[in-house]
This record gives C-alpha cells, structure tokens and sequence, in this order.
C-alpha cells in the first residue's frame, strides 16, 4: 500500500515545469516530495530487513561473547599525588595482588571493618577482618599459585569512598593450572584512625558467573 501511494504521488506530478538558465526542468515540488517519500520508504523497508537478518546473525553467533575482547581495553593511569583516600585503597590492591596479607591486615580497620559481596544471589555472608583474611588466604593464596595480575581499569575518588574497576590478568593460575581472570568493582569507605587511614568497609561487586563456575570447579575439596 505504502509502495502505491508513493508511485501515484509521482505519476501525478505536474508536466510542466519551468526550465533553469541551463536549461535542466525544475523539478516539479509535488514530484519531489514524492522522489523522496519513496526513497524513505525504500531505506526504512531496507532498514527493518538489514536489522532483522544482523539481529540473527548476533544470535546464531553470541558475539556479544567477543566483543569485550575487541574493544580496546581502558587504561588507568596511577596519580603522581593520589588523595589519602586513593593512597589507601591501592595500597590495598597491591597488598592483594603482591599475597602480602601483612599489608592487607595493616590497611583494615581493627574497629570497625565489614565487606559486603553483591550480587546478592552470590549468598556471600557479610564479613569482618579477621573474616575478610582468613577468605583472602583460601582463595586467593592457597589456591592461586602465582601472584595475581592487576589491571586497574578505572578508579573514582569520592572523598571517603573510592570506587575500583579492575580486572585479573591472564597468567593468573590455580595449583592445577587453571587461569583466574574475573573482573570486579569494590566500593572502599575509608576513613582517619587514630592518624591513620583505614579501609573501615568494602562492597564488592562481582564476576557472579565467572566465580561461581571457578570456586565449583577449582576449589581443592578437602
């Protein structure tokens, strides 16, 4: 219907038409807005098919699966004069990525230290530091053979929380061989104690597939 409207529009259109200098006929307006009404037609038809037959292509193939790995990756960029704030939380990535649970215990806070795991469906119990610890070290420093490999993808420092997207590098392996690369974001509430900086909460959001597939499968049973 859309297709016979459009070409009666045209075939109606007026003979005559004046001529330009050079004499090329002006086009007629009412034939002109039916020239273009058509191609429309023909672009929004072409439009809804093409997105059809991608939408199908993107099905059959998951590539959403690959497109993490054709973007370019985000670089973060270590400040040269971080708040005490940020001086804080990276001292606590280091201390993860590096298996020094020394610096992990010097940068909790003894009073009041809690961490909280999301998604919540991950059922993962709120925890205090001698809690948060004791999971450091039968995960990652039991299990992984190898310090782990950070990448710090983005950080926001918002006063007395800064918020870290990071993500474990390839080359991160289990006892058994197996690679550990999640990605995750922790949301650290810090605060002054007794003139020093501590991380007194941490929110962590994580890879929920990604972990729960590895704790299943690679956590040595005991």
């Amino acid at each position: 219907m859309l297709y016979t409207s459009a070409v009666d529009l045209w075939d109606t259109r007026q003979p005559n038409c004046e001529s330009s200098p050079q004499g090329v006929p002006f086009q007629n307006p009412r034939s002109a807005s039916a020239a273009i009404y058509i191609v429309l037609i023909l672009a929004s038809h072409m439009a809804l098919v093409t997105g059809d037959m991608l939408q199908k292509s993107i099905d059959d193939t998951k590539i959403w699966h690959y497109i993490p790995l054709l973007l370019p990756a985000m670089t973060f960029t270590r400040p040269t004069n971080p708040s005490p704030a940020v001086s804080t939380v990276l001292r606590f990535v280091d201390a993860a990525e590096t298996h020094d649970l020394a610096a992990v215990d010097k940068v909790l806070s003894d009073r009041s230290f809690k961490s909280t795991v999301h998604p919540l469906t991950l059922e993962h119990p709120t925890t205090n530091k001698a809690e948060k610890i004791a999971s450091f070290k039968a995960l990652y420093f039991d299990v992984l053979k190898d310090h782990l490999k950070v990448e710090i993808m983005d950080l926001i420092d918002g006063g007395d929380k800064v918020v870290v997207h990071f993500r474990i590098l390839p080359g991160s392996k289990t006892h058994l061989g197996h690679e550990f690369t999640p990605e995750y974001v922790l949301i650290c509430a810090v605060a002054e104690e007794d003139g020093e900086w501590k991380i007194t909460r941490t929110t962590e959001f994580h890879d929920s597939h990604y972990m729960k597939d590895f704790v299943g499968k690679h956590t040595p049973k005991h």
